[in-house]
């Protein structure tokens, strides 16, 4: 089943290469003979003169990708750079080896992927022990991530709703800084993901094998083609519209008004469409129009 999901998320949420910037940096510099050895993408040191040598020989620098790279005696080029991703998950028996089946998934795209673990409980100790001005301090290593990182994802929930309880205000020593970093990955466009999974439970306000059932039901919904049809059907049918009507047996009675407003689709699929619309983000499990 854990297999069967990864499988389905990635293709949801697309990762791969991405435009290595550097390509026009030495275009730039060394023009035509640069694009002949571009073009060439796979070749040996008999193929290239003096002047294509010391190029390669530039490019094969880490610092450029890098660039052009050697193995068993012959030059590949590479024009892209994989693009990063760090993953945040529940670290708990059936989250962390979903995560390494996703993380897997990635690898084989050429996506540089960053594990990173986390829980409730180590989060509380975390902003417990710490001291206010370390909580209120933006971390260096945190606005270079949010300016690395080309899409971030968590996976997996909260086992204790309530681990912030008591230390409320503390927390919010931290909020400038949170907001901070979201305007810096807002501006870059990454592409988020939160993905909920049913991880064990401090205290359950409903049956746990029930929560568990229904909650693993809504996530292979998702990934599946009836989603996609019904949230296209609803798209298509408040396209153009003015004034909605809600109604139902329990007395509801909504009347508003929608026209000139943008109709989103959270179809559990993030693609190019969504993208150049600045729909970067999704929710699993996912499936509504709005």
């Amino acid at each position: 089943m854990l297999a069967e999901i990864a499988k389905s998320f990635v293709k949801a949420f697309p990762l791969g290469k991405k435009e290595n910037k550097n390509i026009e940096k030495f275009r730039k510099k060394y023009g035509k003979d640069f694009d002949e050895i571009l073009k060439m993408k796979i070749f040996t040191e008999k193929d290239l003169d003096e002047r294509k040598k010391k190029i390669v020989e530039e490019a094969m620098k880490p610092e450029y990708g890098p660039i052009v790279y050697k193995k068993d005696n012959k030059f590949y080029v590479n024009p892209y750079r994989g693009e990063c991703l760090r993953l945040v998950y529940s670290d708990f028996d059936e989250t962390r080896r979903l995560a390494q089946l996703i993380a897997q998934e990635y690898w084989a795209r050429g996506v540089h992927v960053s594990l990173v673990p986390s829980t409730s409980k180590l989060s509380r100790i975390a902003l417990s022990v710490s001291p206010d001005w370390a909580i209120a301090e933006l971390p260096e290593t945190s606005v270079a991530t949010a300016k690395l990182y080309d899409a971030r994802i968590f996976l997996g929930g909260d086992e204790d709703e309530n681990w912030i309880k008591g230390l409320e205000q503390k927390h919010l020593l931290g909020a400038p800084g949170t907001q901070y970093l979201h305007q810096i990955m807002d501006s870059r466009g990454v592409r988020w993901c939160v993905f909920g999974w049913p991880v064990e439970k401090k205290e359950y306000h409903v049956n746990k094998n029930f929560y568990r059932k229904v909650f693993l039901a809504s996530i292979k919904e998702t990934f599946s083609p009836e989603v996609k049809k019904y949230c296209d059907y609803y798209r298509r049918a408040l396209e153009g519209g003015d004034v909605i009507r809600i109604v139902a047996d329990d007395g509801t009675d909504l009347t508003f008004r929608i026209k000139g407003r943008p109709i989103l689709v959270a179809d559990g699929i993030i693609d190019g469409e969504d993208i150049k619309r600045g729909d970067v983000g999704l929710n699993i499990p996912d499936g509504e129009v709005f």
